[in-house]
């Protein structure tokens, strides 16, 4: 991501040096935020109604009209759900958002809840979460037409607030009126402060009818457009059930509460699986081809380590994971991953020997690692866990979705799921200040020094042995030779099964009518979990979508559908 190069001219107002224009009017941003976007897709009259409702936005900048429009949704007290989706190809620091919103104190909690959530500068997709408003935003860090082809959702409502049509073409251009033709619902509503004639034709060519209103401040005209067609009421789920108490079914949860979904959650033994170890790495797959894949484990490492940082930070024992490069190749691979757009400049920095062990490697700054018990209780606070087996006549609910880990092997769904069983070991005596995954893993936990895990494909035995209990001990020992020769004895041992796919990718997504599964998060659970929650109901309840197209499509069950 390049810097927004913003400066603040002795008005007060942020201006860009990059565009050589004005972030909003001088007179009053806020007024006219109300009035060309507010007012232009008359959300006052829209927001009387019960619904959901979806906004897109071209221009984020510094969010003033993301908190003007929270402001405008508490006070009409719609009862729906508010999704914003916004593009920003250079966002601005966080200090100089917080600077210029600090303008209006009547947005101060509104502002400030942004600005703890504000977007870092990375290539994809930003979430922030405001469950207190029934509110989520989703900023997309990249060029407008990528934003466009990249997202799936559809607008009610557009915002086009880039910098001016003579400064900033390639946000005005004919082909991005186009991309938002195809991203908005009939009946849908456009403003923006330009009536300049390209753009006028552009939108009329795309679909628009459009007018020319009373401009604000110094401009005399404004534009407000709306897109053929009527509106039409839409279905959502009510209430759903959810098969597992695990680190996928509490963030299935979570989101439910978020997205206004009543869930049930059944398990007969919440926590005895994968998610019941007493510390877990949040890290991403590391995926050199800068690719679809490394797009979707850089989106879901973002989101899920600010998710777990914000919502439960009692259940973040420490941060900085060490990845140790077993090889040259490794080594290699890791150099281009730490140079990829999908994760912020220097949070991944090489590491040599002898730094922290023998080998090189990559550190990977902003990986946690968690206590899953403190996690899963928070996200699981005021939720009732019904103990047992999800039944088969599940007639009051409108969805399902399967989340629980080993479990869904014992269902006939048509996927090519396969079990791997993990053994890992508690030594209570040990101390270390530091998290390394080296094949397999070291963890600080709160009991100790959690170290392991064996991978035993097509296993779904949960008991202990003394071999895994070896080859445990014997990797330990490459890695943190000192610790592993002061265990005499004294080891906890734990065995869990995890799910993973033929092409060890993640299935979330429907696979029958009014049945979905989050299934195939192999070792990377706490990674993916949060975000394709996410997924799982927007895709439910038809509200934007946290992934972009080509993710979507890569995690679909109907990719099996060949086999």
């Amino acid at each position: 991501m390049e810097n927004s190069d913003v400066y603040f001219a002795e008005d007060g107002t942020p201006r860009s040096t990059r565009f050589g224009d004005i972030y909003y009017s001088p007179q009053d941003g806020l007024a006219e935020s109300r009035a060309v976007f507010l007012e232009g897709c008359h959300l006052a009259q829209a927001w009387t109604t019960p619904g959901d409702f979806t906004i897109l936005e071209l221009g984020f900048g510094t969010g003033l009209n993301i908190a003007a429009a929270l402001d405008l949704w508490t006070q009409s007290g719609c009862p729906g759900n508010l999704h914003i989706f916004t593009v920003e190809a250079f966002v601005m620091a966080r200090d100089q958002a917080a600077t210029a919103l600090a303008n209006w104190p009547e947005l101060a909690e509104f502002a400030q809840a942004i600005a703890e959530q504000w977007p870092v500068k990375r290539r994809g997709f930003h979430h922030m979460d405001f469950p207190q408003w029934r509110v989520s935003v989703t900023v997309a860090l990249m060029e407008v037409e990528a934003a466009l082809d990249s997202w799936t959702g559809q607008a009610d409502g557009v915002f086009l607030d880039g910098f001016s049509p003579a400064l900033n073409p390639d946000m005005w251009s004919s082909a991005v009126f186009q991309r938002i033709a195809a991203r908005v619902r009939p009946g849908a509503r456009l403003a923006t402060f330009t009536v300049a004639g390209h753009v006028r034709r552009g939108l009329q060519d795309a679909g628009f009818g459009v007018a020319k209103c009373p401009g604000f401040g110094r401009k005399r005209e404004r534009l407000e457009a709306v897109f053929d067609g009527e509106t039409t009421q839409r279905q959502r789920p009510q209430r759903i059930a959810i098969a597992g108490a695990g680190i996928a079914g509490a963030c299935l949860a979570w989101q439910a509460r978020l997205f206004g979904v009543q869930a049930d959650i059944y398990d007969p033994a919440p926590g005895s699986g994968a998610s019941g170890n007493p510390a877990a790495l949040v890290t991403p797959r590391l995926d050199a081809g800068d690719n679809t894949i490394s797009a979707l484990f850089s989106d879901a490492f973002a989101y899920a380590t600010a998710f777990y940082r914000r919502v439960a930070p009692e259940a973040v024992i420490g941060e900085g994971v060490w990845q140790c490069a077993l090889d040259s190749r490794d080594l290699a691979r890791f150099e281009r991953i730490s140079q990829q757009a999908g994760f912020v400049a220097g949070d991944l920095a090489l590491f040599a020997p002898g730094d922290v062990v023998t080998y090189p490697g990559l550190h990977l700054k902003p990986a946690l690692y968690i206590s899953p018990a403190d996690l899963l209780d928070r996200l699981l606070a005021g939720q009732a866990v019904i103990r047992q087996s999800i039944p088969e006549n599940l007639s009051g609910y409108d969805a399902v979705v399967l989340a629980c880990g080993d479990g869904i092997l014992d269902r006939a769904i048509g996927l090519p799921l396969r079990p791997v069983r993990g053994q890992i070991e508690i030594a209570a005596e040990v101390t270390c200040d530091r998290a390394l995954a080296c094949g397999g893993y070291a963890v600080p936990a709160r009991a100790g020094l959690l170290f392991g895990a064996t991978h035993d494909r097509d296993d779904r035995g949960r008991d202990v042995r003394q071999v895994s209990r070896e080859a445990n001990l014997a990797n330990l020992a490459k890695v943190m030779p000192h610790q592993a020769e002061t265990l005499v004895g004294g080891l906890m041992s734990r065995a869990s099964v995890r799910v993973t796919t033929r092409d060890q990718l993640p299935v979330a997504g429907e696979v029958s009518p009014g049945l979905y599964v989050l299934t195939g998060l192999g070792s990377r659970g706490f990674c993916l979990a949060p975000l394709l929650a996410k997924a799982i109901l927007a895709d439910m309840t038809g509200l934007a979508p946290p992934l972009s197209a080509a993710t979507h499509r890569l995690l679909r069950p109907t990719r099996f559908a060949r086999d």
